[in-house]
This record gives C-alpha cells, sequence and structure tokens, in this order.
C-alpha cells in the first residue's frame, strides 16, 4: 500500500476511544481497511463515519445517528477485545464487513441473514474474505423472531 495513501486516511479518519498503545495499532487496522475499499466508498466513509474502539462484549456494531436532516453520521463500534488473537485478514474483514452494513443502510437493523450476506457479498467485491462462512445462527434467529411475532 502507498504510503500517502495511509497518510491520508489516518489524517481523515475519526476514530473515538481511549488512545493507547494498543489503540494505534487498532486504528492502524482500520486504515489497512479502507485503504482496500475503492476510493469513492472510501471518501464516502471518511466523510460521515466514526469508528468508536470499544471494550469486550460484540465483534463490531454499525448504527447511524442523524443530526443534521437529511444528513446521517455513521458510528461504527468496534470491539477489538473479541477480535484479539484473531488474523489479521478475519480482523480487517470484520471492519470492512461492518463498513458494508453501513454504506448499504442497515445501521442497527443488521442481524439477519439478508442483510448479512449483502454485506459479505460487498466485501467479498473489496477482496476481503467473507466475514460468516454459516449464516444459519442468523436464519434460525429470523425464525424464532416470527414465532414470537405471531403468537
Amino acid at each position: 500500500m502507498e504510503d500517502k495513501l495511509l497518510e491520508k486516511i489516518d489524517y481523515d479518519l475519526c476514530i473515538y476511544g481511549d488512545v493507547t498503545a494498543e489503540s494505534q495499532k487498532h486504528r492502524f487496522m482500520i486504515i489497512k481497511t479502507l485503504a482496500k475499499i475503492p476510493e469513492d466508498t472510501r471518501e464516502k466513509v471518511l466523510e460521515r463515519t466514526i469508528f468508536i474502539i470499544a471494550c469486550k462484549g460484540v465483534f463490531g456494531y454499525p448504527f447511524d445517528m442523524r443530526i443534521i436532516e437529511p444528513q446521517t453520521l455513521h458510528l461504527i463500534l468496534l470491539n477489538f477485545g473479541e477480535l484479539e488473537g484473531k488474523p489479521e485478514p478475519v480482523i480487517l474483514s470484520t471492519i470492512a464487513h461492518e463498513t458494508a452494513h453501513s454504506l448499504l443502510g442497515h445501521g442497527h437493523l443488521s442481524g439477519n441473514s439478508k442483510a448479512e450476506i449483502e454485506a459479505d457479498d460487498l466485501i467479498e467485491k473489496w477482496g476481503f474474505e467473507r466475514a460468516y462462512k454459516d449464516y444459519s445462527t442468523f436464519r434460525e434467529f429470523e425464525r424464532k423472531s416470527l414465532v414470537c411475532i405471531s403468537d
């Protein structure tokens, strides 16, 4: 990757979280991920997205916040504690996957198999590994949710 591209992304990247040596490593993982995304898409992400480096509990989660209509500020929560020890391609795919959810407008509605497959389809086009190998857990969750709703 070009050093100038990485420097530009680093300059434009908005991250919220503790600034430690460890979070600097996490920041670089986000930069590496964004460098792989097509430029026009990357610019949209950098314009309207804040990445939040968080503690243990979830791998990642995208959500939207309306600041001024109709502009939406995208917040992506990334839990590097849960990703600790995972191979770099898995970490990059997770970051790309959550970014794809945000770009696709899934916001907090992700978590169903259709949304997960759409996000994985997009990151695969960008050159990342699919984040999920099995969507059956989402299908089971959807089936149980439908049963609860119909009762």
